[in-house]
């Protein structure tokens, strides 16, 4: 509508793509497809031919000019209208805010009448909240565009992306895909329509970062995507100690330009001022963008070099510790009972402290959950996801952590629940998408772990540990000959996977073929001396157990618990180890696990 008044103000004369765009985004940079957008908006609302305009001409490579008979209303009556017969408010003390209104008024009213003569039926349907137009309920953020000269400032760039993600993703009434699935379409030139349907949204979001002498300049527009059209833009400009304020308004601004229902302390989370320390912020983001950049050790070490820097400048700030401690947890060796791990016991404290500072941050309570998880604390670890989820429903690392937890707690249905969501708000997360299989396969609904594996395989091919987990729910099936299929292929790689050779052992041995059993043990065996190689003694407790040797079973299995082998957490409920579950053995070590009976 803004472009509509805009256009009245001046009827029939042509008037240049500049001057529209300076005049209804004054404070905003937006790029003239923007204002494209909105004039095909306009066009479609009054049925408006652009190669026989009735209302909005075209001028080639110049601008537009309106060309439709403008009535104008005077500003007391279009007041009392709208009003609905109450008296003007206008004070009469002001004349300069008379003016200032009256001229507002008149534009708005000239625009109004406009539409109402021309389109009447079309824009009362429009006004009246029942748009042809489908509602947005799920949106995507594109990764805003560094503008900076200096490629060294995408961080800048990411970190602003992220809160907005962050942001929005605490709104219960919307929908918004996380950035892992997001970020593959940098530097994409799939139309937007294409995007939304891979992501299933309803609206992207687009925009730019560009620091300049010192200060911040955010620029944002919200697309809808069927029909294309644009339905809002925004920016801010701040110096860095003012962006978390200024990127929460942003997050706000989009949340009301979808109509997105915000409970009251959504609204008051959005509206809190939270100034930070500049150089502190800078090694924050700095921090966040080599944890999740730069995934090698090397990366990883920079990472805890600029987050223990962040922390030591501005110890109050909770976004920091709890990065930190996410850091740390990345670059702890597996824990062991036999072994000191000096950076799990710091990961661990950075979490209670972001905690401690700040209860209501959702990635502080999801990495204490992860750090109970692990420590086998699975009633702490409960907790601390369901708290990550209350604060923070619409993100797809929390569902999923939750949902991996409720599987090992043998909570399977509410499990697939959790993973579904999670996979919508992630659909190209292949971690995200593997776990939905492996709990469909916990669940004993082999089919549908097969259909999904093999969408996740049919975007990672080369992925051992996926067709390892397809074999497995074919062998759980019972088809034996397609899980060995499955299962050999993942064997032939380099890297193949010890579960694979487990279960080909475990398949081997309940056909009788044990000397073809044996020699997956004699696998295992060797490729427990590669230091690159994950094998578990629940690995070969597997195989022993498909043999009939519940004695050797056990065995592995004690050696699992005393090495803190995270495989444990599932031997419960394996169906694979059913035959274990009368010996008590087998019960005292799922007694101390505190894991649920099967």
């Amino acid at each position: 509508m803004e472009v509509l008044v805009c256009l009245a103000s001046q009827p029939g004369q042509p008037l240049s793509k500049e001057v529209i765009l300076k005049t209804v985004w004054p404070d905003t940079f937006v790029t003239e497809d923007v204002l494209t957008r909105s004039i095909s908006e306009l066009r479609r609302t009054f049925q408006d031919d652009p190669r026989e305009s009735r209302i909005i001409q075209t001028i080639s490579k110049r601008g537009y000019r309106l060309i439709a008979a403008v009535e104008r209303e005077r500003p007391r009556e279009l007041t009392s209208t709208l009003n609905g017969g109450a008296q003007d408010q206008t004070s009469p003390g002001n004349p300069r805010r008379n003016r200032r209104v009256g001229i507002v008024l008149g534009l708005l009213a000239a625009a109004l009448v406009i539409a109402v003569l021309i389109a009447r039926p079309k824009v009362s349907h429009w006004f009246s909240g029942s748009a042809d137009f489908p509602q947005v309920r799920s949106i995507a953020i594109s990764p805003l565009k560094n503008l900076s000269r200096d490629p060294g400032e995408q961080y800048l760039a990411d970190g602003i992306t992220d809160e907005l993600i962050t942001n929005l993703s605490q709104i219960r009434s919307l929908t918004v895909i996380s950035r892992t699935s997001s970020a593959t379409y940098v530097d994409t030139r799939k139309p937007l329509s294409q995007i939304a349907r891979e992501l299933s949204v309803d609206a992207v979001v687009q925009g730019t970062v560009i620091r300049s002498h010192g200060r911040i300049r955010v620029t944002a527009e919200l697309i809808q995507t069927v029909p294309e059209r644009h339905l809002w833009a925004g920016s801010f400009e701040s110096a860095l100690q003012d962006v978390v304020t200024q990127q929460r308004g942003l997050a706000r601004n989009i949340a009301v330009a979808v109509a997105a229902q915000l409970t009251p302390q959504e609204s008051q989370r959005l509206a809190r001022a939270t100034p930070v320390n500049p150089e502190a912020y800078r090694d924050y983001l700095l921090g966040e963008y080599y944890l999740w950049n730069r995934l090698s050790p090397e990366g990883r070490k920079q990472a805890m070099q600029y987050l223990e820097r962040a922390v030591a400048e501005d110890p109050s700030y909770a976004p920091s510790h709890a990065s930190l401690a996410q850091a740390y947890f990345r670059l702890a060796p597996m824990l062991n009972n036999s072994k000191p791990n000096a950076l799990f016991e710091r990961s661990r404290a950075a979490a209670f402290r972001a905690v401690e500072l700040d209860d209501s941050l959702p990635d502080a309570h999801r990495i204490m959950g992860v750090i109970h998880f692990v420590s086998w604390n699975l009633a702490a670890a409960g907790k601390e996801f369901e708290r990550s989820l209350e604060l923070q429903p619409g993100d797809a690392r929390n569902l999923h952590f939750h949902a991996v937890f409720l599987d090992v707690e043998g909570r399977h249905e509410e499990a697939i629940s959790e993973a579904r969501r999670a996979v919508a708000l992630d659909p190209l997360n292949i971690s995200v998408q593997s776990a939905l299989g492996k709990i469909y396969t916990s669940a004993g609904r082999y089919d549908e772990a097969i259909a999904e594996l093999n969408r996740v395989l049919a975007m990672d091919p080369g992925n051992t540990e996926i067709r390892a987990l397809v074999g497995r729910a074919y062998e759980l099936k019972g088809n034996y000959p397609r899980a060995i299929e499955e299962l050999q292929k993942s064997r032939s790689d380099a890297l193949q996977s010890s579960e694979s050779v487990a279960y080909l052992g475990y398949i081997f041995a309940r056909e009788g073929k044990l000397a073809q059993a044996a020699a997956c043990l004699e696998d295992l065996r060797r490729m427990s001396g590669n230091s690159s190689s994950d094998v578990s003694p629940v690995d070969f407790a597997i195989v022993y157990a498909g043999m009939g040797d519940t004695g050797k079973s056990v065995a592995w299995l004690q050696r699992g618990y005393r090495q803190h082998s995270q495989s444990v957490l599932d031997i419960a409920l394996m169906p694979e180890l059913a035959s274990l579950r009368n010996d008590s053995r087998f019960q005292d070590l799922v007694r101390r696990i505190n894991l649920p009976s099967g």
